[in-house]
Formats: structure tokens, C-alpha cells, sequence
């Protein structure tokens, strides 16, 4: 869907929502809300790792290692900045050409329109954008190897103006050292670290930023915001909550999402009453697979198993079978959207859309609150 043709289905809808915002106070649910940030003036409401005044060209991305904290200020200005602080990185302004380290800063630019700017990625294996592709196909894009190794020669020829980098450890920082000798600004991103998915949509506001189109990005994110919320809503006056798994084992450890992550926002925004609730890990926590049999034996729906049929999930391992809600037909896997390659959308798109995404959980915890929608990123696992 066109972000226009969204916008335009998002309009109908608003006079619903105002209606119903008043109901919130009388539901026993809530909406996700807007966490208290680094500072009330933030233009960031949801997301907790980046703030930026209203109208100021000072952007603060803020890591958290664990015992170890670290920011870098970035300053977007179209003329050049100097006297930096130690923390501080000078960020020419529009930005023309980037090398996109990461699928989800492929999907942040595909929303504002500015996919053509992308001259450099690595893990071709991992995108699923078909423009990325048919640039690649043309030859009008360099294959800069993987993320963990990125060939530095291949980079340099790329002439980029900016090179987009999640950051995953204090180490990167360290590892990055000749990429900051190339003279091209490095741009390290934190929104996979953010709790739920409104606030590591809102990132896009700082891609918008970087490409003079800080309006643009803010309708969009607007426009995602009052969907999400309105979904939330309709999924406030539901009294049953059915009990859902998610996750999934590599080798002999289940990775259960954390009762604070990402996943379980989106569980519990869509109606459904985590398995894993009670803990309060943001990130993946490993488990045994007795554990997880015991504690979900009362599941009534598993939600991003990893696989293509409910065949190859068995051959995967034979324990699943033991679940009670293998048997159930309610096994669902982010699997929808992947192509020939082994990328997936929902890495991509999924990521910066989270009003989709949640109508997908709804449209399979609650089928009647949303009837008309069809599965876009999960699919039934048959």
C-alpha cells in the first residue's frame, strides 16, 4: 500500500478514534503509551534511545551496553561544522548518497522515498526490497560483502555521504576504527534496542531529518501512530485474552522473547496473554524445551514459529510435536513475504509498519475485530 493510499484510509478512521479515545480510561487494557524520555521537549515520544529539541539540527543517538553507557551527538547542517566536542559528528546535509548497512535502514528509506539514494549494502542475502535488487541486477550498486566484514576498497568507491550502521556492542565502536578513517561520516543507529514498536518506527523521524524531508517522515509516522492506536482500541474491548507462545529453538534452546520485548508489546497491544508475561528481560532469553512444554501446555496459538509448513517445522525438530498447540492449527510464522534469496520483509517493511503488523496478530487472536484484513507478514503454517 501507497503511503497516500494509507493516509487516505487513515482519515476515514479518524473521527472513529476520536470518539473512542475516551473509552481507553474504561478499559481494563491500555494502549501502548509514550514513555518519559531523556527530556520533555523531545520530538521523540515514543523512542527512548535518540532525542532532538523541536526545530534543532542536534540529534543525541544514546547507548546502553549494560554497565556501559555512550552517545554521539550528530550535527545535520548544510554548511560545514567545526570545533566538534569529542561526542560530537558533523552530518552534511541533504544526503545523496548512503551505504545502508542494515534492512531496516533499507526500509526507513523506501518510506520517505529515497531508496535511490542507497549506493552501497552488504548480506544481499538479507534484503528483500525488489528495487535494491534490480539495482543490483543492473550493476548500479556495490556488493560491499557482509556487515561483519565490510570490504573497505568496494566502500571508498562508493563516493557515499553517509554510511548507516547499527550498533549492537561497545566493540563496534572500537572494530569501526578505519571506517572513520575513510572520511565518510558513519551514522550508527539504536532503534533495534527500543521496547516496543511504535518507538523503533518513530526512527524514521531521524532518516527524515538527514534528507531535509523531516515533515514528510512525521506525517508518515503520524499516520502509523493513529493507525496502531486505533487498532488498539478496538482490541481494548475484548475480555478474553487467549494464551500465545512465541519464539523458537536453535539447536536445543528455545529463545523466548522477553516479557518486556518487542514481541511481547505486540502480543499484548493485540489481545493475547503472553506465556512469558512475568519476566521482565527486554532481549531473548534461552530456556530448555521442558520449560517451555510445562509453562505452555494451555497455548492456544504459537506466534513466529520459523518455518515455511507445519512439515518443515517438525522436521526441524521432532519436540515440537509434543506441544499441545502443534497439533492446533494455530501455528503462524513471519514467513509471508520472503523471497528466492532468504530475505524477508518483515525484517524490512514489517519493521518501520507496525500497525500491519499488529493487524496481522489481531486478525489471528481476534478474528472478528478485524475481518476484512488479510494476513500480510504472518501466514497459518499448514
Amino acid at each position: 500500500m501507497t503511503f497516500s493510499a494509507f493516509k487516505h484510509s487513515i482519515i476515514s478512521h479518524i473521527a472513529l478514534s476520536i470518539i473512542m479515545i475516551p473509552l481507553l480510561f474504561l478499559c481494563a487494557c491500555s494502549p501502548t503509551s509514550s514513555p518519559q524520555n531523556k527530556a520533555t521537549n523531545n520530538i521523540f515520544r515514543h523512542a527512548q534511545n535518540i532525542y532532538s529539541a523541536p526545530g534543532s539540527n542536534r540529534v543525541t543517538v544514546y547507548f546502553n551496553w549494560g554497565t556501559q553507557s555512550d552517545s554521539i551527538t550528530y550535527i545535520l547542517s548544510d554548511t560545514v561544522v567545526s570545533h566538534l566536542q569529542a561526542d560530537e559528528r558533523y552530518i552534511p546535509i541533504p544526503l545523496s548518497r548512503v551505504v545502508a548497512l542494515s534492512t531496516t535502514h533499507i526500509a526507513m528509506l523506501q518510506e520517505i522515498n529515497e531508496i535511490e539514494s542507497v549506493v552501497g549494502v552488504c548480506d544481499y542475502y538479507r534484503i528483500s526490497n525488489k528495487r535494491i535488487w534490480q539495482k543490483h541486477r543492473a550493476d548500479s550498486l556495490a556488493d560491499l560483502g557482509i556487515s561483519m566484514h565490510v570490504n573497505h576498497e568496494a566502500l571508498i568507491q562508493t563516493q557515499a555521504d553517509a554510511i548507516f550502521k547499527s550498533a549492537f556492542s561497545a566493540h563496534d565502536f572500537k572494530n569501526d576504527k578505519v571506517l572513520h578513517t575513510l572520511n565518510i561520516p558513519l551514522i550508527y543507529t539504536y532503534s533495534w534496542h527500543e521496547q516496543t514498536p511504535l518507538a523503533r518506527a518513530e526512527w524514521i523521524l531521524f532518516f527524515g531529518m538527514l534528507y531535509n524531508k523531516f515533515e514528510l517522515a512525521d506525517s508518515i509516522f503520524s499516520a502509523i501512530e493513529l493507525e496502531y492506536t486505533r487498532i488498539q482500541e478496538r482490541v481494548c474491548a475484548q475480555h478474553t485474552k487467549p494464551l500465545v507462545l512465541s519464539g523458537d529453538m536453535v539447536q536445543d534452546v528455545w529463545y523466548m522473547p522477553g516479557g518486556k520485548s518487542y514481541m511481547a508489546s505486540f502480543i499484548e497491544d493485540a489481545g493475547g496473554n503472553y506465556v512469558f508475561s512475568e519476566n521482565t528481560e527486554t532481549g531473548s532469553v534461552p530456556l530448555n524445551f521442558e520449560y517451555v512444554l510445562q509453562n505452555s501446555r494451555n497455548a492456544t496459538y504459537w506466534i513466529g514459529a520459523q518455518a515455511e509448513s507445519i512439515k518443515e517445522l517438525q522436521e526441524k525438530n521432532p519436540l515440537y510435536a509434543t506441544l499441545p498447540v502443534f497439533s492446533s492449527g494455530n501455528c503462524y510464522s513471519y514467513y509471508a513475504q520472503t523471497n528466492e534469496h532468504g530475505g524477508n520483509n518483515y525484517w524490512e517493511q514489517g519493521y518501520v509498519r507496525p500497525d500491519i503488523v499488529l493487524a496481522d496478530i489481531v486478525r489471528i487472536l481476534h478474528p472478528e475485530i478485524l475481518p476484512q484484513h488479510s494476513l500480510v507478514f504472518y501466514k497459518n503454517l499448514e
